[in-house]
């Protein structure tokens, strides 16, 4: 009887190669598995121009268990026309995907307005920030994030607001339940 290759010590490298055949398909079926991501606002062109400052302030409250956020924005300065100036505090509602248009009013001087875009990722519990300006198509904007996983939002969160250009010392308070949200 003739010994085989078996015998003679090739052996590890067929042992070697099957784990290694398997793992370079798996690696490469990868590829082709992805998750559509949310566009994001990232220029002027995207947004909408809010043409009655009372819109963003009439969007009815989530009800809890929507998916919806509620949100509330005060405290810290805004950017307007004429400078940074305080401003009063403002309700609105996130849906999953959609963009809000937020108008601030300057305390004290309620004919000057500033607005910014919201739009809430509820897969990747991102909420995204950017200030509505006028300018070229191609204008870049600089927006702010906040990330608050599902647990938060159940119990209702306060955090820091900022966007850079637009919003600095801010506050936000969000929850799924406008009954749990934080006192600004």
């Amino acid at each position: 009887m003739k010994p085989s290759a078996f015998h003679h010590g090739f052996w590890w490298p067929r042992l070697l190669a099957a784990p290694l055949f398997v793992c370079m398909l798996l690696v490469a079926g990868c590829e082709t598995v992805g998750l559509p991501m949310p566009s994001w606002p990232s220029r002027t062109a995207d947004y909408q121009v809010v043409d009655d400052p009372m819109a963003a302030q009439a969007v009815p409250a989530a009800q809890p268990g929507s998916g919806a956020v509620n949100c509330t924005v005060g405290k810290g300065a805004a950017r307007f026309n004429r400078g940074w100036y305080d401003f009063d505090e403002a309700k609105f509602t996130l849906r999953d995907s959609q963009r809000v248009n937020v108008t601030l009013r300057r305390r004290g001087a309620q004919q000057d307005t500033m607005a910014f875009q919201g739009v809430f990722d509820t897969a990747g519990q991102k909420m995204l920030f950017c200030p509505i300006r006028s300018g070229p198509p191609d204008q870049r904007i600089v927006c702010g994030s906040l990330y608050m996983l599902e647990d938060d939002l159940q119990m209702g969160v306060k955090r820091t607001f900022d966007i850079p250009d637009a919003i600095r010392g801010g506050t936000i308070s969000c929850a799924f339940d406008r009954a749990k949200m934080p006192k600004l």
